[in-house]
């Protein structure tokens, strides 16, 4: 036959794998066919590296249907695949493993179904991978702890309404489930998902659109150095992405303003009123990039004074140098009316200070800090009371002005942190 290969030539394949391309179904070593590397995956993970060795620069690996067998396992852990391997549209009926698999470049799992756990603990993408339209078992578990995705991946979803006519045509193949159209229609409108764990890095773009978590997904200990899309996706209840960490504003620049939007609306669906307000936090860090310079400089005092509302110790912070500031005029004040000297200044300027009256500035202190306590008492503007601290030389419609002024701006900060305690306390 035209590609059967010569004993000559099969004595040059290494003996770890030389005997499948016996069979001219399976290719040459280098160019391995569908069917070819299927078997060669049944030898195993050294087989399968070494092949990786001696051939390195074979680029394209396709896996169809694999006949299901009690010695088969879906085990492709430690394996390194080529720049371009795609398993689309492959149902696993059995766990898979995919732990600390290498892939070169791109790899694609559109469309597939894993029917129990999928694991892929450790696995490097180096280039882009696609999950999209990849349906999980309701009872099954994926994971992806310490996964390293050095490109973007994509884990969009197609529509629950296609499923059925997606993958009938391979069922039969599969014969640990003799009834797949009837399994796989109960189970998949089941309200119970699999659990999801995102450990990993994603370097690159993550796509979640469209996609429906009816299961717990943590998010935790995930590292976005791009935002993730969750357009059209439903976020479950339990989803867990607090301690994730997401890129600085100053690389996005406006640009993740809508992924941020989504996630606030998405978790305010489900009355999860600490992670909305964060995306919200996000969201207006990135308005600030695109927002006209009037409204930014707005949008930057509101970041400094509070953390958009979240910090409680720079408004406490601002109340009390607002209150140090408004004492230093109080006693400005005083010592121009001769009240808080009480010897003039003749060059010595410790014996000056010296003279301070401490009872009267205890006075002082206590009228700046009731002043930052703008809801109690009026009474400290009762002119009797202004004359008995400040003395009848003092302006009274100047310092009722500045007193004003310092309870409207402790007020605006009294309300930032009532508003901070509130997102703290996730209150309502």
């Amino acid at each position: 036959m035209e590609n059967q290969l010569t004993e000559y030539e099969l004595s040059l394949i290494h003996d770890s794998y030389r005997d499948i391309f016996r069979d001219h179904n399976c290719g040459k070593p280098e160019e391995i066919s569908s069917f070819g590397a299927t078997e060669l995956f049944k030898k195993g993970v050294n087989a399968w590296n070494q092949w990786r060795l001696d051939y390195p620069n074979h680029k394209k690996i396709t896996f169809y249907l694999f006949s299901k067998t009690p010695e088969f396992l879906y085990d492709f852990s430690n394996f390194n695949f080529p720049e371009n391997t795609s398993f689309s549209r492959i149902f696993f009926c059995d766990s898979i493993n995919f732990k600390n698999t290498v892939f070169e470049g791109d790899v694609n799992f559109e469309d597939c179904v894993f029917f129990e756990d999928a694991d892929f603990s450790g696995a490097v993408f180096k280039g882009k991978a696609n999950f999209k339209g990849v349906n999980w078992n309701p009872k099954g578990k994926l994971n992806f702890l310490k996964t390293k995705f050095e490109g973007d991946a994509d884990f969009s979803s197609i529509k629950l309404d296609i499923w059925e006519s997606k993958f009938y045509t391979f069922i039969n193949a599969v014969e640990r489930i003799n009834n797949f159209k009837e399994n796989i229609s109960r189970e998949l409108s089941s309200e119970i998902l699999p659990q999801i764990i995102f450990d990993c890095c994603f370097q690159g773009s993550v796509k979640f659109n469209g996609r429906t978590f009816k299961g717990t997904v943590d998010f935790n200990n995930t590292k976005f150095n791009q935002v993730p899309e969750f357009f059209g996706a439903k976020i479950h209840p339990k989803t867990s992405i607090e301690k994730a960490k997401f890129p600085d504003t100053s690389l996005t620049r406006g640009l993740a303003i809508n992924e941020y939007r989504f996630l606030k609306l998405a978790f305010a669906e489900h009355k999860n009123t600490r992670q909305e307000l964060r995306f919200l936090r996000r969201e207006m860090m990135e308005e600030m990039w695109i927002s006209s310079s009037s409204h930014r400089r707005w949008l930057k005092l509101y970041q400094f004074i509070s953390d958009f509302g979240f910090s409680v110790c720079r408004p406490l912070l601002g109340l009390l140098l607002l209150a140090l500031l408004s004492l230093m005029f109080y006693l400005w004040i005083s010592s121009l009316n001769g009240k808080w000297f009480l010897a003039s200044f003749d060059g010595d300027l410790a014996k000056y200070f010296l003279s301070v009256d401490w009872g009267k500035t205890l006075n002082y202190i206590g009228f700046s800090l009731s002043n930052s306590l703008p809801f109690l008492s009026s009474a400290k503007f009762d002119e009797k009371f202004i004359l008995s601290l400040f003395g009848s030389g003092v302006n009274i419609q100047i310092l009722k002005s500045f007193v004003v002024f310092q309870q409207s701006i402790s007020f605006l900060f009294w309300f930032l942190i009532g508003l901070a305690l509130r997102n703290k306390f996730k209150l309502k």
